[in-house]
């Protein structure tokens, strides 16, 4: 759907393939997604809002959920040996990335093979340093967790 409403809604991407996990890039330039069109589910980048105009691999192997750093300088996927990787990323000039570099092993399998029954299994922080998992109770049994409640109504304008 045209954001401006000025044109009809239409087909963004049609190939055949099993196109899954897009998330948009900060700029809203580049939508990253995850494909088999190579046989297996791995990480695209494609431009927006032609895909015709662009396409990147950014995974060399079976990856699964995208996620952009806020500022587009990184991109961060779970590879095949269930690991958090990450990208450097340069938006100014186009699309490049250069080679992935896994970051951590994640706490729980998280299907690369395309189950998006299991939804967002991690997301990243704007500045790229803490990162959010979904982890399974035995996991975080025994960790204290507090909530604020109405936090800014102490707050001085």
């Amino acid at each position: 759907m045209p954001l401006d409403r000025t044109a009809e809604p239409s087909v963004y991407l049609q190939d055949g393939f099993r196109n899954q996990l897009a998330t948009f890039s900060p700029d809203g330039k580049w939508l990253a997604y995850t494909s088999d069109e190579t046989g297996k589910q791995q990480v695209f980048v494609r431009s927006f809002p032609d895909p015709a105009k662009a396409k990147h691999q950014v995974s060399n192997e079976a990856a699964a959920y995208p996620r952009w750093r806020r500022d587009g300088r990184e991109f961060f996927f779970v590879d095949s040996m269930n690991r958090v990787s990450v990208t450097s990323v340069d938006l100014q000039a186009g699309f490049a990335a250069g080679p992935p570099t896994p970051l951590f092993e994640f706490p729980r399998p998280a299907s690369v093979t395309g189950d998006v029954s299991l939804g967002a299994v991690f997301d990243v922080s704007p500045d790229g340093q803490p990162f959010f998992l979904a982890a399974p109770r035995a996991v975080t049994a025994g960790v204290t967790l507090t909530v604020a409640v109405n936090w800014t109504a102490g707050r001085k304008p």
